[in-house]
Formats: C-alpha cells, structure tokens, sequence
C-alpha cells in the first residue's frame, strides 16, 4: 500500500496491512499488541508495566491521545517518570545527564519512528 499525497491519515488500515506489520514487527523482536481502541491500549500498559519500574516517553501523539501522558504528568501513577524527573531540573548540564541516562529506563515508550 503506497501513500499518496491527500490520503486520509484518519482511515484505520485493512486488517492485511496490520497483520503483514506485526508480522514484520515480530521478526525485528519486537512485541506488538493489537487492540480495539484507545482505552483498551491505555488499560493495557497500566497492565504490562509494574509498580516501581522507571518510564520514558518520546516525543508521540498516540501516547497523548490514549491518555498515557496526561497520566504521567498527575502523578497517578505507580511508576518512576523520568521525564518529569528531567523537566524538574533547572541545572542544564545536569538536565543533559538524566536525559542521557533516561533511554536506559525500564520502559521506554514511543510511537510510529519505532516502526520506521
């Protein structure tokens, strides 16, 4: 499937094209899950992700958009959010440091530049 200038970004792909994706996801080690809707992936990773494990997001509208990110910034949450530890820094060297060492947290969470 080719994308086109003036497609629509709002049309759900056909079960094929996620299919031959997860496939293709699966074959690089990655662990994709399919779900229904927004709240079911939100469910989901309040699920995988354990109490006391350190989180990072990058930059992804699909995070906000299922409300993952909104979570993050109440604080409701059992998990150690680097990106509010980072964004609390006012030392600039020092903010550099823990951005650094963020990617090595336990679980690291993005959007579509994982697949591309």
């Amino acid at each position: 499937m080719s994308i086109m200038p003036g497609t629509d970004w709002n049309r759900l792909p056909e079960d094929a094209v996620v299919e031959k994706t997860v496939e293709g996801m699966r074959k690089r080690n990655f662990n994709p899950m399919v779900v229904e809707d927004g709240e079911a992936a939100l469910d989901v990773l309040r699920r995988i992700i354990p109490s006391g494990k350190e989180v990072m997001t990058g930059s992804s509208t699909t995070l906000e958009e299922i409300g993952f990110i909104p979570l993050l910034i109440a604080g409701q949450h059992p998990w150690r959010n680097w990106k509010d530890i980072i964004l609390t820094e006012k030392d600039r060297a020092r903010q550099a440091l823990l951005r650094r060492q963020a990617v090595a947290a336990n679980y690291f969470l993005g959007s579509v530049q994982a697949i591309t």
